[in-house]
């Protein structure tokens, strides 16, 4: 198959088209902020029932998506030798990179939630928490494993 101008217009504007179909089925505009994202996702899973888990899997992609953009480190630039009249950028201030912070955790905490209206949220205050649960389990299987009655495949 060749890969001619017109299907790739095509596929780009399909692909485009997904995605803002699942935006608009939040009630979410073309362009809009996380506290539109967190509002939309308070309003789910207030009226949230079993047959919508998979929009809110979709919304769980949105939400976590925007979590991993929401904090960003410009370290700025200098005047340009090469370009003159392009202005210098200042780096990311430390007020700034509080404010995406603020924000990445408002976006984080409305992802637990939705996790927990989807009920696939395992609470652990911290990684080293979670990582006990799993060395803990692994031991539980191991110890099953050996005993004499175990048979494989049961």
């Amino acid at each position: 198959m060749k890969l001619t101008t017109k299907l790739l217009k095509k596929i780009i504007k399909e692909e485009y088209d997904k995605v803002v179909e699942n935006q608009e089925e939040f009630g979410l505009s073309h362009r809009f902020s996380d506290e539109d994202l967190i509002e939309a996702t308070k309003e789910f899973s207030k009226n949230y029932t079993p047959e919508d888990k998979k929009k809110g899997m979709r919304l769980l992609k949105i939400l976590t998506r925007r979590i991993q953009k929401a904090v960003s480190h410009d370290h700025g630039t200098g005047w340009d030798q090469e370009d003159p009249d392009r202005e210098p950028r200042d780096p990311t201030s430390d007020k700034e990179t509080k404010d995406m912070e603020t924000i990445q955790r408002k976006l984080k905490t409305a992802k637990e939630e939705l996790l927990k209206t989807l009920g696939q949220y395992w609470s652990y205050k911290s990684n080293k928490e979670r990582m006990a649960a799993i060395s803990r389990s692994h031991q539980i299987l191991a110890r099953i494993r050996s005993e004499p009655e175990f048979k494989k495949g049961e």
